[in-house]
This record gives structure tokens, sequence and C-alpha cells, in this order.
């Protein structure tokens, strides 16, 4: 890829000649001749600080992300200090009459508390009528929530009195709503009122700034206050009814472009990331000096970046980084950038290159991003993983905008749905062989397919986890299909392992090997010792009798008792620990704990952390002041001994025990007596006590446990009898 660029010829850009959009007419003489653009180069996305190439995706994640989002902190949107504020939300209204009946409408205030200091947000949110859950776009607003549509409800946002419905050119709702999209909207001073002397009355205060000079040179000012806020409303969004927290699409217009992007490049929640018209500080290449600068931007707006991105005024060929590597940080999620014609300030130029460039980081995931430097023609839009148009017009959003967005979220989001088809499908955390494992999936299991490339499909399965597997390991079905799939009747295997053989004969060829869990369609139909059976693969099979049980009988008979938690955990004892393993053919910490409770028909959220917030608290009265966690393993003596019998008085054989300093890394299910069985380099027991000859050298981590046994939905514990993903519910 041509790294650098200087004196590029007029004629390849398709620009009009026209008027600048707002008030750039007032600024400094802008430069609009490409061959007036003095020579650059561009930092490499692709290399890292000490000069070594990046080549593959364990580099770009484990090293030249983190390089990058921390020079874009410190140099360009700053830091926020990482502040206990304390977040609650009150529901304003819920109404399901919105639109005509078609629609959904909740209005929910989010109240942001530090100090005694308190600051409020409001949030709309428009959603389809739907029984599943939909994709939202997440999208602030300039003027006001009660501009955005004229229906009369709207509560009006607190720093806003434009007239109701003022900018509903901007917000075609109903055409979001019928492409079966959420609208998630805030206006964007309750974050942070655009002007600099408005600074005591944003969020800032909740970080501990009183007054616009209190921020350091590398602290995050309105930009980084819109950013923080799209986040929270993200964090609000993850709990709402109806919203599909995996598919929430992070938008923003010119200046809220700029803040979409740089939270869309913090926040890897956020499933897609669209830019329009963000311009300097947004998109567009500094480098590049053309239409508004960095000189410009920061004299105008100097609340917008943090101070030490002054230092880059007439300046940028020192710029340790350039935009092109923020809209990398994006990858591997989709990325959308648009621009319009007549919006030179905005360097529509500046700002294809700059996905252009980035697309070779999406390189390294194996997806294609914008494959040429050519520009498209206008309303001509390129949809690769990365995306891109130029429009006619100003700089504005407008309906073909929305068209497009909807388009490549159609394109990227829309979800099919599919059985896995191996005995234990191994997930990983990215499409390649090397990727770390995250998971494993059970033969039979549905799953949602959220992404595919190549030989790989990213899925969701029911916990919910989503990874990515082999395609072979996954048959893609209908919603049609799928439900006639968990309507029928199926077998579980209830041995450890079994066999699928290609008649009623332990003597005939195999087809596949089966494990506890797994899932096989029943024919009805016995020969022998065998049940012929149907693969979710689509073969045809024979399974010993005595390896399997009807799955609904087995469900419904779930008797998740102390003693039967235990035996189904204790039958792991041995089994090599095994990393994202949730299987007898390895297991990590808390896929023993998922299987041991699977196995006598419950679901517990797959990973420990998700664990930790299930079932009912347990007192543990750790000292932490005396025996801190992060020192566990230091500790011995009769004090510690007694700390840790004082730790376990009050569990229950079953309950789930929970190892860590600040956050939960390991779990392990109680058996009595200050033992518990966990898998640590293979499943086994140990003593919680010291002395005793199995004790676990980290027990000092131990501050934390949760009774699932008699807890239910709420408490985030459900009977796979009741879950709609293994049979079908009224």
């Amino acid at each position: 890829m041509l790294k650098f660029s200087g004196f590029a010829a007029a004629a390849a850009i398709f620009f009009l000649a026209g008027s600048v959009y707002g008030i750039a007419q007032n600024h400094e003489e802008a430069n609009y001749d490409e061959d007036k653009i003095p020579p650059y180069i561009l930092p490499e996305a692709l290399t890292d600080n000490d000069g070594r190439t990046v080549s593959n995706v364990k580099d770009w994640e484990n090293r030249r992300r983190g390089e990058l989002l921390d020079m874009f902190a410190e140099e360009i949107y700053g830091r926020l200090p990482d502040a206990g504020i304390d977040v609650s939300y009150n529901i304003m209204e819920d109404r399901a009459d919105a639109l005509g009946g078609k629609a959904t409408r909740s209005q929910v205030e989010l109240v942001f508390s530090n100090g005694g200091i308190e600051r409020k947000a409001l949030m709309l949110i428009y959603l389809p009528k739907s029984e599943k859950e939909v994709p939202v776009f997440l999208h602030f607003n300039f003027q006001g929530n009660q501009t955005v549509s004229v229906d009369p409800d709207i509560i009006p946002s607190q720093y806003s009195k434009r007239p109701r419905g003022n900018q509903t050119n901007r917000w075609p709702v109903e055409k979001i709503v019928d492409a079966g999209y959420g609208l998630a909207t805030i206006h964007y001073y309750d974050f942070y009122l655009d002007r600099k002397e408005n600074f005591t009355e944003s969020i800032m205060p909740l970080f501990g700034y009183n007054d616009f000079q209190d921020v350091p040179d590398n602290g995050g000012m309105a930009i980084s206050a819109w950013a923080w806020g799209y986040s929270r409303a993200m964090d609000y969004l993850e709990t709402a009814s109806g919203v599909d927290a995996s598919r929430v699409i992070v938008a923003g217009h010119s200046r809220l472009g700029k803040a979409a992007l740089w939270a869309g490049a913090q926040d890897t929640r956020f499933a897609m990331v669209i830019s329009n018209d963000s311009g300097c500080g947004g998109a567009a290449l500094s480098m590049r000096r053309i239409g508004e600068t960095v000189n410009e931007i920061t004299k105008v707006f100097p609340h917008w970046f943090c101070r030490n991105f002054l230092k880059y005024r007439w300046n940028e060929d020192s710029l340790p980084v350039d935009q092109h590597e923020l809209l990398a940080l994006v990858a591997p999620r989709p990325l959308y950038v648009a621009s319009a014609e007549e919006d030179r300030w905005a360097d529509p130029r500046g700002e294809f290159l700059s996905a252009f460039y980035a697309s070779e980081v999406y390189g390294l995931y194996g997806y294609e991003g914008l494959q040429s430097e050519e520009m498209p023609a206008v309303n001509s839009p390129v949809t690769g993983r990365v995306g891109y148009h130029i429009r006619t017009g100003i700089h504005d959003v407008t309906d073909y905008d929305w068209d497009c967005f909807i388009r490549f979220a159609d394109k990227w989001l829309t979800v099919k749905t599919g059985v896995t088809t191996l005995s234990a499908n191994y997930m990983r955390e990215y499409p390649d062989f090397t990727a770390e494992l995250g998971n494993q999936a059970l033969m039979g299991t549905p799953v949602e397919i959220i992404d595919s490339k190549g030989y790989w499909k990213k899925v969701r399965t029911p916990e919910p986890y989503t990874a990515w597997c082999v395609d072979l390991g996954v048959r893609e079905m209908d919603e049609n299909e799928l439900g006639k799939y968990i309507a029928s009747e199926k077998l579980i295997c209830t041995a450890d392992y079994g066999t699928v053989y290609s008649k009623p004969s332990s003597e005939s060829p195999k087809i596949c090997d089966i494990v506890a869990g797994d899932l096989l369609l029943d024919s009805g139909k016995t020969e022998k010792r065998f049940h012929k059976v149907l693969l979710p693969s689509g073969e045809t099979g024979y399974v010993n009798k005595n390896d399997v049980e009807n799955f609904g009988r087995w469900a419904a008979r779930g008797n998740p008792s102390a003693d039967n938690i235990i035996a189904a955990a204790e039958n792991f004892i041995g089994v090599p620990y095994f990393w994202g393993g949730t299987s007898i053919k390895g297991v990590d910490c808390s896929g023993l704990t998922r299987m041991a409770w699977f196995m006598n028909g419950i679901l517990l959220p797959r990973n420990a952390s998700r664990q930790a917030l299930a079932g009912f608290p347990v007192e543990v009265d750790a000292d932490t002041l005396h025996f801190p966690p992060e020192d566990a393993g230091s500790f011995t003596g009769d004090l510690f001994r007694e700390e840790m019998i004082r730790r376990t008085r009050f569990l229950q054989k079953g309950d789930l025990i929970f190892f860590g300093d600040r956050h939960v890394s390991h779990v392990g299910i109680y058996i009595g007596d200050g033992r518990f069985i966990h898998a640590s380099k293979v499943v086994r027991i140990s003593s919680l006590i010291p002395g005793e000859p199995d004790y676990y050298e980290l027990s000092g981590r131990f501050t934390k446990a949760r009774r699932i046994i008699g807890s239910g939905p709420e408490e985030g514990v459900v009977k796979i009898s009741d879950s709609p993903a293994y049979f079908p519910q009224d």
C-alpha cells in the first residue's frame, strides 16, 4: 500500500466548485487545491512503535492496537479520569403505540453522580414491534430530542428550546423502524454543552474538573465527553428489553461523527461504526491540510480536543498518528464513512483515503475493505467490510445517507440461524486456527450466525457466547427449519463418550463421535440395541441406546440438587484443564461449572465473570484488608487458617465460589468441609484451608460466592426446558 503522498493530481478529484458549508467562510483562507497539498508521509498502521511489522491479528490486538489507542488519547482526544461515577436509570415513559402502533417508544433518564455532583441525560428510544430483539442505531442529536419528530409526547431535552420536529429532515424514524431497526438518541448537550464557557454545566465536574483550566494537557474535553456518553448509552441498551445489544451501531454526523469514531475505537461493544461528514479530527487525514486544518479546528473549537493537540497546529507532520489509524481501530467490525460532494471543508477525499488506508488492518482479519485508491463515483456506495459513499449535496444527513447506512447494516448485521454439527465445536476469538480458544459448543446447539468469512462462521450460543468456528461445524437453517428442529424429538448423549455408527452395529464404520450433552434428532426407530438418529449435519446413523436419553423427558426430570451437581462435576475429575473447553474432552474452570449444571438441566452463563452475577449472593466476610487477594499464596499461619475457616462458614454444598482480586478470574463448586472441585491444571478437588494436604495455593483470592440452587430466571438461571433455544415456548 502506498503510504506517502504529495501534490496529488486535481483531475482525480470529484469535487464541485461550491460554497463551503457553515462557518467556514469566516475562517482562515482554506486550501481546496490538491496541487497545493505539501508532501506528507503517513504513519504506518502496521508498524509498531519499536519499528516492528505487525503481520497478524495477534500482534495487532496484543501490541499495536493498544499503542494507537494510547497515542490518540494522549495527543488528540485526551483521557477522562477513571472516576467512581454512579449511574441510575429512571424510566420516564414506556409506550407500545408509537408511530401508529408499529413501534414502542421509551424515554429514559440516565443519572450520573459523584461526590454530590449530579448530571442527567435523556435518551429517546424507538423500537419496531418484534418478537425478537432488534439492532439499534445509537446516534446523538444536535438540537434536542423533541426536534427528531413531531411526536407531541417527546420530552424536550433540558438544554434545548428548539421547536418540536425542527430536524425531522435528518431523522427518518419510520424508515428506520420499517427496516427493522431501533433508534436511540440523546441531545449531545446533555454531556457537554458545545461552548467553552459552559464547561461547568457539562459532565466534566463529575471527573473532578471544576474549571476549563483544571483539565491537564492530556485531559479529555468535549469529544471525549460525547464519546463517554455514547458508551454510557450503550450500558443502558445492554439492559433494555427488546434491544439486541450485540448489534448496536454507533453513528454520528459532523463533530458527533468524530465522537462516534472515538467511541467506536475504544468501546468494542459497538457492532458497527458510522461516520458522516466528520472531517478534520474525524475521518479525514490531518496531514493533507486541506479544508479545515488542525490549526483552524483548535482555534475555533478549543474545547473539543485535549491541549496536547495544539502542538500540531501548522505542524501536522509531527503527529505520531493520523486518522486512518483511528478508523483501523474499529477493525474487524464493519465501518462506514460517508462524505458529501459540496462539503469541501470536511475534505471528502481525505475521508475516503483514510478509510482506504485503514483497510489494510481489515485485511489482517481476512476482510475486504476499500480496494482502490480511486474514489467511487458520486452516489455509488462501496460496501466491503469498510464502506464508503460520497453523495451529492452539502454538509448534512439525508435520506440517501440513511438508506446507505441501513443497507450496509443489513449486509453485515443480519442474523442467520443454524445448529452446530460437531461433538465439540471449537470456537475461536477470531477466524484463524492460531486464535485463542474461547468456547466449545456441543453438537445440536441452536446458534445465531452473526458473520461469515471464508470457511469460518461467527456464531452466538444460548449462554450467550460469541466466537468463530469452522463452517462445517454449523448447519445453516432458516427460521422455519430451526423452529421445526427445536420442536422435533431429540436424544441427548448422557454417556461421557459415544459413537455414531453407519449401521446398527458397533462393528460398522464410524460416522463421528459424540460426548455428554450432544443432541441428535430421534427418528423414532430402533434396531437391536441402537437408536436410528439424524445428525445435525443431515447424515443418518445409529447410536447405542445406553448412551442416550429422550431429551424432553431428561430436561423435565432435571434435578439440580447439591449432590447431583457435585456428582456431575466429579465425573470430570482427571479431565485436563483446557482454556475455552466445555466438554469431557477438556474444560476450563467456568466450563466445568457450566457442564455440571447443564447435565442437571440448567443453563448458566458461560464465563466466570457472568456466573458471578447469577443466583443469590452468599456472605463470605473476607478480610481483604489483612489478607489482600493480590497477595494470595503468601500467607501462612494460624491467623490465615482461621480467616479461611471464617470465609466458609456460611457456604453450602453446590455454591459457586469465585477467586480474583479486582476481577473474577476463577470459579469452583463447594463440596463441604472447606473443599471444592475446580478445573486447575486438571479437574481436581482442593481445600481452602491452609495446612490441608490438598490446599489450593491461591485460596486467599476467594472473596465471593453465589448460591444457584433455588434461584431462577430473575437471577440469571434458566432451566433448559424453559429455554426457547432448546424447546418451543407457549
